[in-house]
C-alpha cells in the first residue's frame, strides 16, 4: 500500500493535505481513524534529535504539536497548537494545524504564512544550506516544509496560481526526493495552467514514476501537442495498462465517490479516484481529449442512474389529484427474440382510445414486474406529450400484472382487465421487432447492388405512391460501446402502409445508396412479389434527379414532396423505441422553443463556457437571481466547474436547501424531495438529443469544444425531470450571459439578449 498526499477541497474552502484528512471536518472513509503519520514523528525526533537545529523552547512546543496530532477532538486540537506558540513562536506545525482548522481560505493562508516564516526561522540560513536537496531526510526540516506546501494549495485555491508553482518548485529544489508527493500537484497545476514545456520536464525528471498520475498525464500532454497521433494513442494504451480503471472516471462512466480514498494503491479503483479527482479539470479543458479516451480505448457509456421508487402512499396522494380521463391503455411486456447478446425485451403503454403510443422501451434483460409497474406510474405522471392524467382502463395479457396492480389501481379508481389481445401494441410491436432486426446488422454502406433484374420487365402497379429517403437517426444508440447515430433507408408503400426495404449503416452512405434501396425495393421487397410503382416521392430535387436516372425509363414518375409524412410517423416510432424512456429529450420538442430560440441559447452557453466562470468564483458562492419580467424568483445560481467534475451552471428556488446542499446538511430524501431547480451542464454530442443536434448542424450554431455540448433539464420536487418550456430557458440564457460580467465587475444590473430581453439584478448572497 502507499500513499499520497493531493490538493483536496476541505468543508471551509481552503486546501488541505490527504495525509491531514483526519483533523479536516470531512469524516475519514476507514471505519477506524489512522493515526496521524506526524504523531509518529515524535518517536524518531528522541531518537535522532541532536539540538543543533531548535533550540529547547521549540523542541518542547514541537512535543506538544506531537500531542495535537493525536488528540481526537478538533478544539483539543486548536487548544494544543496554540500552548505550543506560547513556547515558541517558531513552531511551523503549530501554524499548520491552525490553517487546517481556518474559517475560511484568507485565514488559512495567513496561518500558512506565518508557519513558513516560522520554520525558516527555526532553520536559519545555515539549515538551508545544510539541508537543500535533502530536506525531508532531517526530522526539523519537515514542518517547514508541511507548512510551504499548505501554502502552495491555499495560495492555489484563492486563485493565486503563480505563486503556489512557484512555491511547488521550491519544495521539489529542497527535496527532490519528494516524500510528500508535490509533484504530483505541480504537475496538476502545469497541465490546469498549460505550461507544457515544464509540465514535460518534470515528468522526465520523475520518468521512473509508473503512478497515473505520470502515465496519464504524459498521454495527455502527448495530446494537447499532436492531436489523435500515434504515439499520443501509444502512450494512452500505456497509461491504460498501469490503470484500466482511471478511463471510466475520466469519461463519468463511473460516478465519483463522495470521499476520496485515504489510500492510493498502483493499478487499483482507488487510484483512479485520486487521479480523476485531481486531473478531470485538465481534461475537461483539453477539447476533445475526453472524447478521444473514450473512443481509442473503447470506454462504454454510463447506465443511467436508478433511483429509489417513492413510497406508494406518496405516489398514490400525486395520481388520486391528476384528472382522470376516459381512455383504455393498453400495457404489454414481450420478448423481441435473440441479438448477439442476449434476448431482448420490449415494454410499450398506448392509448387504445386515442392511438397515441405514450412508452415505448427496448431492455437487454427482462425487467422486474416492479419496474414494470413503475413505468406505468411514470407514465400517468409525466408523459412525454400531453398532460399527466389517469386512464379509465388499463388492459393487459399477462395475468400476473393484473392480479400485482389491480388492488392499487382500484385505489385510484382505474379498472384492470385480462384481455387476449391488445392491437395497438402488437402493432408497435411489429415494428419494433423490424427495427430490431436493423440494429442486429448494422453495417458499413457500400456502393455495391448486384445480383438484381432488369426492372424494366418488372410488372408495374401504377396507382401506388411510395416514398424514400435516406436520414440520420435522431436517436443515440451503443454500437461496440460508443454512442453512434446510424443512417437508415426507408422505403415504403404510402396506399397500404407497407415496409418493403429498411436498412441502417453506421457510416455516412454513398450517394447511391438511396438508389441502392429503392431498388431492393422494387426487385426483392420484404412483404409481396418484385414491381414497380406508380410514383415515388422524395424529400430533395437532387434525389429525384438520382431516381430519375434509372426509374423514368421504366415508366416510374419520382416528385419532391413537401413532406414525406408516412416515413416521419415511420421514424419518430423508431427513434422513440432506440431512445427510450432515458434518452435525451430534445429541448426543440418544448412548447414556444423555436430554432431561433435554441440558436441564441447555444451561443450563450458557448460563450459561457469560454469564459470559464468557475476559475473566478468559489463553489458555494451563491448568486442571487431577480428577473422584473417573471413572477417567479428569486432564483439562486451556482456556477459548477471548481472541482472539474462537472462544468455549468444550477438556478435554485429554494435559498435554504441550496445551503445546506453546499454544507452537507441535506440528506438524499430530502433533496429528491425539495429539489426545484434548472441545470446546464456541459458534456459530448452524445448527451443531447438528435434532433437539437440536426439543428445545430444544419445551422451551424456554435459549441466551444467536444465536450462543451449544453444539456440542459428542469428538476422539480420528487426529481421529475423534463426539458425546459421557453421560459425557463430564456431566463438561463439571460444567466449564462449576465453573471460572467457580474463576475468581472459586480455591476448589478445586466440584460440578455433573449427573443424577449430579460432585465436581471444580480447579488451575492451573505451566507454569515
Amino acid at each position: 500500500m502507499s500513499k499520497k498526499n493531493r490538493r483536496s477541497k476541505s468543508p471551509k474552502g481552503h486546501t488541505t493535505s490527504r495525509k491531514n484528512q483526519r483533523s479536516s471536518n470531512t469524516p475519514d472513509l476507514l471505519n477506524a481513524p489512522l493515526p496521524d503519520r506526524r504523531a509518529m514523528e515524535a518517536i524518531m525526533q528522541r531518537m535522532f534529535s541532536d539540538g543543533d537545529v531548535a533550540e529547547d523552547s521549540l523542541e518542547a512546543a514541537q512535543q506538544i504539536m506531537y500531542d495535537a496530532f493525536e488528540a481526537e477532538s478538533s478544539g483539543r486540537q486548536v487548544q494544543l497548537a496554540k500552548q505550543a506558540l506560547e513556547r515558541s513562536p517558531d513552531c511551523a506545525d503549530a501554524y499548520v494545524l491552525l490553517a487546517e482548522h481556518a474559517r475560511s481560505l484568507d485565514e488559512a493562508l495567513h496561518f500558512y504564512e506565518q508557519g513558513v516564516a516560522a520554520g525558516a526561522r527555526a532553520l536559519g540560513d545555515d539549515g538551508f544550506q545544510e539541508f537543500e536537496g535533502h530536506f525531508w531526510g532531517f526530522l526539523p526540516t519537515r514542518p517547514y516544509m508541511r507548512a510551504r506546501a499548505g501554502l502552495a494549495d491555499a495560495l492555489w485555491a484563492s486563485g493565486r496560481y503563480e505563486d503556489a508553482v512557484g512555491n511547488y518548485q521550491a519544495l521539489l529544489r529542497l527535496n527532490p526526493n519528494d516524500n510528500q508527493g508535490i509533484r504530483y500537484r505541480l504537475a496538476s497545476a502545469l497541465l490546469d495552467l498549460q505550461r507544457h514545456d515544464e509540465l514535460f520536464e518534470l515528468l522526465e525528471q520523475y520518468k521512473e514514476d509508473d503512478m497515473a498520475d505520470w502515465s496519464y498525464t504524459r498521454a495527455l500532454l502527448a495530446f494537447r501537442q499532436e492531436g489523435e497521433s500515434t504515439s499520443a494513442c501509444r502512450l494512452l494504451r500505456e497509461a491504460y495498462k498501469s490503470n484500466s480503471h482511471v478511463p471510466d472516471y475520466l469519461t463519468g462512466a463511473k460516478p465519483m465517490p463522495q470521499e476520496l480514498p485515504e489510500h492510493i494503491s498502483p493499478g487499483r479503483e482507488d487510484e483512479a479516484v485520486g487521479y480523476a479527482a485531481q486531473y478531470l479539470p485538465a481534461w475537461k479543458n483539453s477539447p476533445g481529449a475526453i472524447t478521444w479516451l473514450r473512443k481509442t480505448l473503447h470506454v462504454k457509456l454510463a447506465e443511467p442512474p436508478q433511483r429509489a421508487a417513492p413510497s406508494w402512499s406518496r405516489v398514490k396522494q400525486v395520481l388520486s389529484d391528476l384528472p382522470q380521463s376516459d381512455d383504455v391503455w393498453e400495457v404489454e411486456l414481450a420478448s423481441l427474440g435473440d441479438s448477439h447478446d442476449g434476448k431482448l425485451w420490449m415494454m410499450a403503454i398506448a392509448n387504445a382510445t386515442s392511438g397515441e403510443v405514450l412508452l415505448l422501451d427496448m431492455m437487454d434483460q427482462r425487467p422486474k414486474d416492479a419496474e414494470v409497474w413503475q413505468q406505468l406510474l411514470q407514465v400517468m405522471r409525466q408523459p412525454e406529450t400531453g398532460e399527466p392524467s389517469r386512464p379509465t382502463q388499463v388492459q393487459v395479457t399477462r395475468k400476473t400484472f393484473c392480479r400485482l396492480w389491480q388492488p392499487k389501481l382500484a385505489q385510484l379508481k382505474i379498472d384492470c382487465e385480462v384481455v387476449a389481445a391488445l392491437p395497438l401494441v402488437d402493432s408497435v410491436m411489429t415494428l419494433a421487432g423490424s427495427s430490431t432486426d436493423m440494429l442486429e446488422r448494422i453495417h458499413i454502406a457500400s456502393d455495391s447492388a448486384e445480383g438484381y433484374p432488369d426492372i424494366s420487365s418488372l410488372p408495374q402497379s401504377v396507382g401506388e405512391v411510395w416514398q424514400a429517403d435516406v436520414r440520420q437517426l435522431a436517436s443515440w444508440i451503443e454500437v461496440d460501446g460508443q454512442p453512434q447515430r446510424p443512417w437508415i433507408i426507408l422505403v415504403a408503400n404510402t396506399t397500404d402502409g407497407l415496409i418493403y426495404t429498411t436498412d441502417l449503416t453506421q457510416s455516412t452512405p454513398p450517394p447511391n445508396w438511396l438508389w441502392q434501396g429503392v431498388q431492393k425495393a422494387i426487385c426483392q421487397p420484404a412483404v409481396e412479389s418484385p414491381h414497380l410503382p406508380g410514383v415515388i416521392e422524395v424529400s430533395s430535387d437532387e434525389d429525384r434527379r438520382v431516381l430519375a436516372t434509372y426509374l423514368e425509363e421504366a415508366g416510374v414518375k419520382c416528385v419532391v414532396a413537401g413532406q414525406l409524412e408516412q416515413l416521419d410517423e415511420m421514424l419518430d416510432g423508431l427513434t422513440d423505441r432506440l431512445a427510450g424512456s432515458s434518452g435525451p429529450r430534445p429541448l426543440l420538442d418544448s412548447p414556444g422553443v423555436t430554432e431561433e430560440t435554441l440558436g441564441k441559447f447555444f451561443r450563450a452557453a458557448a460563450d459561457f463556457y469560454r469564459q470559464t466562470p468557475w476559475r473566478s468564483i468559489a463553489g458555494d458562492t451563491i448568486i442571487q437571481v431577480e428577473c422584473d419580467a417573471l413572477t417567479s424568483g428569486p432564483w439562486f445560481a451556482v456556477v459548477m466547474g471548481q472541482s472539474g467534475m462537472s462544468l455549468g451552471l444550477a438556478l435554485y428556488e429554494d435559498l435554504d436547501l441550496l445551503c445546506r446542499l453546499l454544507t452537507g446538511d441535506a440528506s438524499d430524501e430530502e433533496n429528491a424531495r425539495r429539489t426545484s431547480a434548472l441545470s446546464l451542464t456541459y458534456g459530448e454530442a452524445f448527451e443531447l438529443a438528435g434532433k437539437d443536434i440536426d439543428a445545430l448542424e444544419r445551422h451551424g450554431w456554435q459549441i466551444a469544444g467536444p465536450e462543451a455540448y449544453p444539456t440542459v433539464m428542469r428538476v422539480n420536487p420528487g426529481l421529475a425531470i423534463r426539458v425546459p418550456l421557453k421560459w425557463e430557458l430564456e431566463l438561463l440564457q439571460a444567466c449564462l450571459e449576465c453573471i460572467p460580467k457580474f463576475l468581472k465587475d459586480e455591476q448589478a444590473y445586466a440584460t440578455s439578449s433573449a427573443q424577449r430581453p430579460l432585465n436581471l439584478k444580480l447579488s451575492v448572497v451573505s451566507q454569515a
